[in-house]
């Protein structure tokens, strides 16, 4: 998986591509952890490139967005592909 993080004052934007597997999950959550300064309410996901999510990395999207909550601030997900937005729905991921 490649990913970007751009931080735009209080929004974190993550556009990725590829597949988000057990191997790169745990790196892809502490580079966005790295960009949580106290100025940033929201961490918004592009999926729009992603092919595949697996069961680790649902997990590891899951232990983000209540980390993130935890700290009053936002998970967003945007631009899903269709294959992958049934599980994103059911995990309550988008809105």
């Amino acid at each position: 998986m490649d990913f970007v993080i751009n931080r735009n004052f209080d929004k974190v934007i993550v556009k990725m591509e590829g597949k988000l597997e057990q191997e790169q999950s745990d790196v892809f959550v502490q580079e966005i952890e790295k960009h949580l300064v106290p100025a940033v309410r929201e961490v918004i996901l592009d999926f729009q490139l992603c092919a595949f999510v697996s069961s680790y990395g649902v997990f590891v999207l899951n232990d983000l967005k209540k980390k993130l909550e935890e700290t009053q601030r936002e998970m967003k997900i945007i631009n899903v592909p269709e294959h992958i937005k049934k599980i994103f729905l059911l995990l309550d991921f988008l809105h």
